[in-house]
């Protein structure tokens, strides 16, 4: 919600709660891109080389935040950008969507208006996500993000 900036920056006013298969979501890891800014020309050589579904999977690691927008210590939070998403619209990974954006409206007033009302704050519950493909792993580069944050 806090990317969006609450469903209020200018090309992200609609907000949509997208369920993937397991499967799907542990395959688009598999193929993504990575978009990181340091190392990027070995990163732009290597993705030249990529072809076909897999250039369409970004992958970001950013800092994770407060409701506030202040960065969460410890924390990071994988950002995965589906380019030409008709192409993802098979019927086969997605199970369901749903358009929250009055939710996260809502959400908004709660959260970062001037009464800062964050015990009426509603977020979704979560679990740490851990690839059980070690080579998955390695290619998102999940380890070198935990060795950082110890």
């Amino acid at each position: 919600m806090y990317r969006s900036q609450w469903a209020t920056s200018g090309n992200q006013k609609r907000i949509l709660a997208i369920w993937l298969r397991r499967s799907a979501f542990d395959s688009y890891l598999a193929q993504a891109v990575h978009t990181q800014h340091q190392d990027r020309g070995e990163n732009e050589e290597k993705n030249s080389k990529i072809s076909g579904r897999e250039r369409l999977i970004r992958l970001q690691w950013d800092p994770d935040h407060h409701p506030h927008g202040t960065s969460v210590t410890g924390r990071r939070a994988i950002q995965l950008g589906l380019r030409k998403i008709e192409s993802f619209l098979d019927g086969r990974d997605i199970i369901r969507i749903v358009d929250i954006t009055p939710f996260v409206q809502t959400q908004y007033n709660n959260a970062v208006l001037p009464k800062d009302q964050l015990d009426q704050l509603r977020v979704p519950i979560e679990r740490n996500y851990v690839p059980s493909d070690e080579q998955t792993r390695l290619h998102i580069q999940l380890d070198s993000w935990t060795e950082q944050e110890e």
